[in-house]
């Protein structure tokens, strides 16, 4: 876990609160990495949590951290830093004063690669539109299929769901394995999460 904050307090506050969960090892501070660790050389971590603070987004070190396989939380204050750290490829963007249980499943979310907004921000994540640069857009039926599969029903019971028959939750199913590349039920979950085409 690699912790980032420009104020030396607020980087301790954080380290106190992810040290209490015994799952989560910081591995790495901010001053550490400017002390003798630039970003190239940086030992693996799993994720980053960023306070911003009065800081500016720094969108070409998230994209870095991002492009490296480290999911990025940021902690913003703004709607501004909120849009700019997730444009830049930040998976999960809380406000600043998020409670330490929120941030503690936040980071775990962000571990496992998945997508962490806040109602304070509203409900909108990055791809909710159903686009991405990746994925072929889905279509409305195909969604709601999606989103009954991810809830772990079998094609049987989204047909009962939808009122419509299984055979047409087959062609549904195979159609969105298609355009998210994905070889199965599990996997198309997993792709449709990291591209907030749903939600959990």
């Amino acid at each position: 876990m690699l912790v980032l904050a420009n104020d030396p307090l607020t980087r301790s506050g954080l380290v106190a609160v992810l040290e209490r969960d015994s799952d989560l090892e910081v591995v790495l501070q901010d001053e550490e990495v400017d002390g003798g660790h630039p970003a190239a050389r940086r030992p693996k971590v799993d994720a980053a949590v960023w306070d911003v603070g009065a800081e500016r987004v720094q969108s070409e070190e998230i994209r870095t951290l991002a492009a490296s396989g480290v999911g990025v939380l940021a902690l913003v204050e703004s709607d501004l830093e909120r849009a700019s750290a997730q444009s830049a490829g930040a998976l999960g963007v809380l406000p600043r004063s998020v409670d330490e249980q929120t941030l503690i499943a936040a980071i775990h979310a962000v571990c496992a690669g998945l997508l962490v907004s806040h109602p304070e921000h509203g409900h909108r994540l990055p791809f909710e539109d159903g686009a991405s640069a990746n994925v072929e857009p889905l279509t409305p039926r195909e969604l709601e299929v999606l989103k009954l599969v991810a809830q772990g029903l079998a094609n049987k019971a989204i047909a009962v769901r939808l009122g419509i028959r299984e055979s047409t939750v087959k062609d549904h199913v195979n159609s969105f394995l298609g355009k998210l590349g994905a070889q199965s039920r599990t996997e198309a979950v997993t792709v449709a999460l990291r591209h907030g085409l749903i939600s959990i």
